[in-house]
């Protein structure tokens, strides 16, 4: 188990760095490909988009795209929650203090 534990740690500091790049939509290519749209769906898909733009305002939601990848900052979060709860564990398991908690400069 404890070298699981090891591992698995390893594994994490290892692909922290571009977990972290990731969060950035235009820093790595997405894994998928754009599907080809024939001339028919494409102008369905405008058509859609100009009629989005006209109900849109300036209070509605989707008008700017997100700064960050949300989905890879909710995994970061589960995984710095995972590493302190088993921080806490650990060292309430051999006696020791807990680890306080990260200030300003040590978050992301």
């Amino acid at each position: 188990m404890k070298n699981e534990v090891i591992a698995d740690l390893t594994w994490v500091a290892e692909y922290w760095p571009d977990l972290i790049e990731a969060r950035l939509p235009m820093s790595t290519p997405r894994p998928w490909r754009q599907t080809a749209l024939d001339d028919e769906a494409r102008a369905e898909r405008d058509a859609q988009a100009r009629l989005e733009r006209v109900e849109r305002s300036a209070l509605s939601f989707g008008e700017s795209p997100a700064p960050v990848d949300i989905s890879v900052l909710q995994t970061a979060l589960d995984l710095l929650v995972d590493a302190d709860d088993l921080a806490a564990a650990a060292a309430e398991h051999l006696g020791l203090p807990p680890l306080p908690p990260p200030g300003p400069g040590d978050l992301d």
